[in-house]
């Protein structure tokens, strides 16, 4: 089982979602040659460069690890 992972972060013009896009077309890419299925993008990440802003959460890196 491969699991995207991918921070939603504002990219201005860039299309939302630009972070889940990237890591979901490798997993659907790669999931045939090690016969794999591709789990639901998780929309989460490492990133701190929106904990200013009020509603921005950032996932610790520890949660990352298990």
């Amino acid at each position: 089982m491969l699991l995207p992972l991918g921070a939603l972060e504002p990219h201005g013009v860039a299309p939302n979602g630009t972070d889940i896009l990237a890591p979901l077309a490798i997993a659907r890419n790669s999931a045939p040659g090690v016969n794999a299925m591709v789990a639901p993008v998780i929309a989460y990440g490492l990133t701190g460069i929106l904990d200013a802003y009020p509603g921005s959460f950032t996932v610790p890196e520890e949660s990352f690890r298990y």
